[in-house]
């Protein structure tokens, strides 16, 4: 990636060191094992092909040197997939007492409340870490006195950063001085720091909303990440006043030799900030502003600005985007900023229905050569719901010669995106035939569960019958996921995981069950965990999956800050953040 080898080099070698010496979980520093394949939610499985994926199943994003435009579409899709899957059904924690309006809470909530509680000292760092973040999500006030204490007595900075980013996730304004004190606190890291500005940024205070105004209005006071990290939060709390301060970042006053003041990193970042602003208004002047701001900069020399303003772009949902990112698109030299121009461009024709923006999508891909954006294209063609797509996406399914696998994956997931119910046979057809295929058959699995076809539910259910270690990480969840989607969730789905999750199944099998158990599970399968929880190997995979279980929200609070983003960008703190596997 361009000017950052050696960064990445050092990263490399750091991270192999810390694998040689068997770390545990993440170093107290920078650099998560994770991210070489290490210790983690889930390690590798003997015989499972993991491809580009680490730990919770997301790809390794900055940890292997940056874009890769063959990777690129699947890094983005890991990222950003909830919302176009949306298959979770929140617990129902309490319930009436008979005869009278009593609520009481069920007993498996204190049982997984308490467990979380206790692993907040456990001897393993990642143990404690992933509790805490657990105990996060669960939005419940009493989790704030025993993170609090935790802080205070613990010196592990990776659990204390994210007992910081839990208080932060409850949203509780309660916790905001504790927060606020790492925040300034220069006897810590950067990354320290920039954990309590991404905490702050679920936090709805005025109090709040001030501090991360002062940041961005005196960015030479603060490390960059920290003003990177509060641009970023004001975006997610939608402090509309916050855009003039974002754009005097992104568009910046010059020195005399034409450079702007200001580090490119805290530019793009401020661009991601006004996107989320405008992603989130209702209001027309507030997404006319930022779309005022993110217009000036689109000329600028550096491709990570542009690449960051096409994603705003995207987010702003705005017609008035359609005529810049088509420029970018069709003009500009990066596949960087052409790829995220693509994806931005589908959203926005999503929204706005503009029928000419298929044509410029198509007319794209069939320009693309040798290593252009492909992947983010043709991804872009199934983000956009327009039928037209389909026949073109078969072709490059069927073609023996003309494209890479990676590019046959995301033609499939872009058919089960529109829903191509006609190409259901011949999905069916190649995963039989590949059935063992750790490239395309786990996205063919996925797409027959967004088509919603009753056809590919015998198939599907022949795949789990026999599901044993030798499957990946991305295969059995997406076989759970995709049977879901086709109704048979109580049928086969929650049987085959409470049997996998089992102790009498192999640890590799019950990691898997436990984290899909996780994302798709009831307070029926819920005492697994508990059991899980006495097997020090899977230990960190229960807690995980307890996590993702009792997380408040359908959609995962991590993706405030990890979807929508550059993820070309090398940054310590999403170094830390984008491993984290939101389910």
């Amino acid at each position: 990636m361009r000017g950052h080898f050696h960064r990445y080099l050092i990263l490399l070698i750091g991270c192999l060191a810390l694998v040689l010496i068997k770390w545990p979980g993440w170093s107290e520093g920078f650099c998560p094992s994770g991210g070489m394949g290490g210790s983690g939610p889930i390690a590798p499985v003997s015989g499972a092909s993991a491809g580009v994926f680490g730990p919770g199943l997301m790809p390794r994003i900055q940890s292997l040197g940056g874009w890769d435009n063959t990777a690129a579409w699947e890094v983005w899709w890991t990222r950003n997939r909830d919302k176009y899957l949306n298959i979770r059904e929140l617990p129902e924690w309490t319930e009436k007492a008979v005869g009278n309006a009593t609520v009481t809470r069920y007993g498996i909530y204190d049982d997984l409340y308490n467990l979380l509680v206790k692993s907040l000292s456990d001897k393993s760092q990642s143990t404690a870490y992933l509790a805490a973040l657990g105990l996060g999500k669960l939005g419940d006030a009493r989790a704030i006195q025993p993170l609090i204490t935790t802080y205070k007595t613990d010196n592990r900075i990776l659990v204390r950063n994210n007992i910081i980013l839990a208080l932060g996730l409850l949203g509780d304004s309660a916790s905001i001085e504790t927060i606020k004190a790492q925040l300034p606190d220069k006897k810590t890291t950067e990354v320290s720091r920039s954990y309590a500005a991404i905490a702050l940024g679920y936090i709805n205070d005025p109090a709040v909303i001030a501090l991360l105004k002062d940041i961005v209005a005196n960015p030479s006071d603060y490390p960059s990440e920290v003003v990177c990290s509060a641009a970023l939060s004001l975006g997610n709390l939608k402090e509309g006043s916050a855009i003039p301060l974002l754009g005097a970042l992104l568009n910046p006053a010059t020195t005399t030799e034409g450079k702007p003041k200001i580090e490119r990193r805290v530019r793009a970042y401020a661009a991601l900030g006004i996107g989320r602003i405008a992603a989130s208004s209702d209001v027309v002047s507030t997404t006319v502003n930022a779309l005022a701001e993110l217009k000036k900069p689109l000329a600028d020399k550096d491709d990570d600005i542009r690449a960051s303003i096409a994603i705003a772009l995207g987010m702003t949902g705005s017609a008035d985007a359609i005529e810049p990112l088509t420029n970018l698109i069709e003009k500009d030299r990066s596949m960087l900023v052409r790829g995220f121009a693509a994806v931005s461009l589908a959203q926005v024709g999503s929204t706005t229905k503009d029928p000419k923006i298929y044509d410029i999508l198509i007319k794209t891909f069939k320009n693309v050569k040798g290593t252009e954006p492909h992947g983010m294209v043709l991804l872009s063609l199934g983000l956009l719901g327009d039928e037209r797509a389909k026949p073109e996406l078969v072709k490059i399914f069927k073609d023996k010669k003309k494209y890479i696998t990676t590019f046959k994956t995301v033609s499939v997931l872009s058919l089960g995106l529109l829903k191509d119910t006609e190409s259901v046979p011949l999905l069916i057809e190649k995963m039989e035939k590949d059935e063992n295929d750790q490239t395309l058959t786990p996205y063919i699995i996925l797409a027959l569960g967004l088509i919603k076809d009753e056809r590919a539910v015998p198939p599907l259910a022949k795949i789990l019958a026999k599901v044993d270690k030798n499957i990946s990480g991305i295969a059995y969840t997406n076989l759970m996921v995709a049977l879901t989607m086709l109704g048979k969730k109580e049928e086969l789905v929650l049987p085959a995981l409470t049997k996998h999750a089992a102790k009498d199944s192999n640890d590799a099998l019950r990691q898997y069950a436990l984290y899909t158990m996780g994302l798709l599970g009831t307070r029926q399968t819920a005492p697994a965990f508990i059991e899980a929880y006495g097997n020090e190997a899977i230990r960190d995979t229960a807690i995980t999956g307890i996590g993702f279980f009792m997380e408040r929200t359908p959609l995962p609070l991590l993706d405030k800050v990890t979807a929508d983003t550059n993820y070309n960008m090398f940054m310590w703190i999403m170094e830390h953040l984008l491993p984290l596997p939101p389910w």
